[in-house]
């Protein structure tokens, strides 16, 4: 890649001067002397081409990649898989305990009166609601504690990204997912994961009430 970035100015520069130097020769050629006494005109000057659209030069990372196989991400999945286990294991026992509620509820109806009964539904409703929210403000503090960490993995993935550009003399960083087709190796997803695991061995994920600034908030399942 670099070669070429440096052959274009000069293949440029030796096609500007072999334009030169034949126009100056066509000049000297075609144009008589001035007569004594009358002022030479100078010749008309030469319109500079425009300039055309930079070329892009492109490099490619894998982000599913990154994340899966930087130290950084790795340990970001092995949290997010420890909250999401150690929530199943809290959860699961109080879902037992509300079947079993249910099941004696369900005897219970039968004997009581009407006004009874449904007080004692609307009581076991508003619990169930109340576990069904548990469980749904965690799952959302598992997933915002992952994105914060994410960006935390994107903020130091940056400047990394830039150094690479520069040393490759890239101006445009494509995901792999975006590449359709392609005659060369430009993915550098390799070289970033190795600077980024010496800038950022780790990222704490830590549940998290709000998602981080930027991002989506959680979504919340249809009641």
């Amino acid at each position: 890649m670099t070669s070429r970035r440096y052959q274009r100015p000069l293949l440029a520069a030796a096609i500007l001067s072999s334009v030169l130097l034949s126009i100056g020769s066509a000049s000297s050629a075609q144009v008589p002397a001035a007569a004594p006494g009358t002022a030479a005109r100078p010749p008309a000057p030469v319109a500079a081409a425009p300039a055309g659209p930079p070329v892009p030069r492109i490099i490619v990372i894998d982000r599913n990649v990154i994340l899966r196989a930087s130290a950084a991400g790795k340990t970001m999945m092995t949290q997010t898989q420890a909250l999401s286990a150690a929530a199943d294991t809290e959860f699961k026992t109080q879902a037992e305990a509300l079947q079993k509620e249910a099941a004696a509820l369900q005897q219970q109806l039968a004997i009581l009166a009407a006004d009874a009964r449904l007080a004692k539904q609307k009581q076991f409703t508003t619990k169930q609601e109340a576990f069904q929210k548990r469980v749904t403000d965690r799952q959302a503090a598992i997933q915002n504690g992952f994105a914060r960490a994410g960006q935390q993995l994107d903020t130091a993935l940056g400047p990394i990204l830039q150094n690479i550009m520069r040393d490759r003399g890239a101006n445009l960083v494509l995901d792999r997912n975006a590449v359709i087709l392609s005659s060369i190796d430009v993915d550098v997803t390799a070289q970033a994961i190795t600077a980024l695991d010496k800038a950022l061995p780790r990222v704490n994920v830590a549940l998290s009430a709000t998602p981080p600034a930027g991002a989506p908030a959680a979504p919340r399942p249809a009641q």
